[in-house]
């Protein structure tokens, strides 16, 4: 339920003279001249470098660089842009495209194209963050004129204006094209509080980086060396981007890659990892009957909700009968290990992966569990985590193998 009511707090209350001709503009008034710069934005191309964090890590769990060529496309109710994602070191190498129907991604692994046309998957938004200059406008545009409850706050850095962004309402707000407020906060998390943060070049009136924050996830993108207005929308075919020789499926069909469930009855690959420590850690070492292993996520909500219950799983058998370890599927930092233990109270064996660890456990997405026998047999293989149902599942497979 949205308050409908706006906290302007300003914590510095300045004029930003070197902002504008207009020395006694105030700080509302200079976001509005922001937000006039940004709509005059048609096309850009630049370079940005992104970052996903999980709250409390000191490193990111991600970082990532792109080269993007951005299109304003007021047609597409949707999102209203257009853009094409490109290696940044190759700038001829495809990444991602969205036209305006559809959102092509790249798998080079598979070599493969996955084309969603938003028909399989029903939301009432298109799940996709759009560029840089049109997603910082969207954030402006709903801070200018929202009658959400939100607090406002400015600070002159000098070269650089700081804009906070808090958002005080019961759902998270998130900005695919324009807000939308998700129902509620995901698995494990409580606080709904939206904050975003921009970062603006006093000399062009334009951001030049943002972090989003929320209980579950922070992001961050900074942009560098940015060209606006110079192509031609007339010019953008994202087919023309799609690499020759490379599968092109759509998103919904089944897809040739390897189920988990093609392992059961078989041996379990055999994977020597390295813990938050820096020790390493082979399925050998195991030696009580039952070993459960699941491939986790310290950005997956389902992992993080399913902790409490392993935790009970670590304390209702003996060490002789059963053992369990997770192992993190997506990042390469082990200090991301010790940090998501300190924040969640996980007490078992937590291990990075390594890619191809995933590759022979055909690990698509988490959180997935391989229950293995005495002799490392994967008997049982649950995808996913539904909370009562799932444990119910685990808890008898445990108990069969014993």
């Amino acid at each position: 339920m949205h308050y409908r009511m706006i906290i302007l707090l300003m914590a510095c209350l300045v004029f930003f003279e070197s902002c504008s001709d207009n020395e006694t503009e105030t700080p509302r008034q200079y976001l509005q001249t922001v937000l006039t710069h940004l709509e005059e934005i048609k096309t850009a191309i630049y370079f940005s470098r992104g970052e996903t964090w999980a709250p409390g890590d000191t490193v990111p769990t991600r970082v990532h660089s792109s080269y993007y060529k951005a299109y304003d496309h007021p047609a597409d109710t949707a999102l209203g842009a257009s853009w094409v994602r490109l290696n940044s070191e190759d700038t001829t190498q495809l990444k991602f495209v969205y036209d305006g129907n559809m959102r092509a991604a790249i798998s080079e692994e598979k070599k493969a194209i996955v084309i969603d046309s938003f028909k399989v998957r029903k939301l009432p938004f298109r799940s996709v963050k759009v560029p840089f200059y049109q997603y910082t406008r969207d954030v402006l545009e709903y801070a200018l004129t929202t009658q959400d409850s939100v607090s406002l706050d400015f600070n002159d850095l000098g070269d650089t204006v700081y804009v906070k962004l808090t958002i005080h309402e019961d759902e998270q707000v998130e900005f695919f094209g324009k807000a939308y407020y998700n129902p509620e906060p995901p698995y494990g998390y409580q606080d709904p509080t939206s904050i975003y943060e921009l970062w603006i070049d006093k000399a062009t009136h334009l951001p030049y980086r943002y972090r989003r924050e929320m209980e579950h996830n922070i992001s961050t993108e900074a942009v560098s060396n940015a060209a606006f207005n110079t192509l031609d929308i007339k010019d953008f075919v994202a087919a023309s981007y799609f690499p020759a020789d490379y599968e092109i499926r759509q998103y919904g069909e089944k897809s040739k890659v390897a189920s988990p469930h093609e392992l059961l009855g078989k041996k379990a690959p055999e994977w020597l990892l390295t813990d938050e420590y820096g020790e390493k850690v082979g399925l050998h070492g195991f030696e009580s009957k039952v070993v459960l292993v699941q491939f986790t996520s310290v950005n997956c909500g389902p992992c993080r909700a399913s902790i409490p219950f392993l935790n009970s799983l670590s304390s209702a058998y003996d060490k002789e009968d059963f053992d369990l370890v997770a192992i993190e599927s997506y990042t390469s930092n082990t200090n991301v290990l010790s940090t998501y233990r300190k924040r969640t109270g996980l007490d078992y064996q937590f291990l990075m992966s390594e890619e191809g660890v995933n590759s022979q456990y055909n690990i698509r997405a988490t959180p997935i569990f391989f229950m293995l026998d005495e002799e490392r047999i994967i008997r049982e293989v649950i995808i996913g985590y539904s909370g009562a149902s799932t444990e119910e599942q685990i808890t008898q497979a445990i108990d069969q193998l014993i």
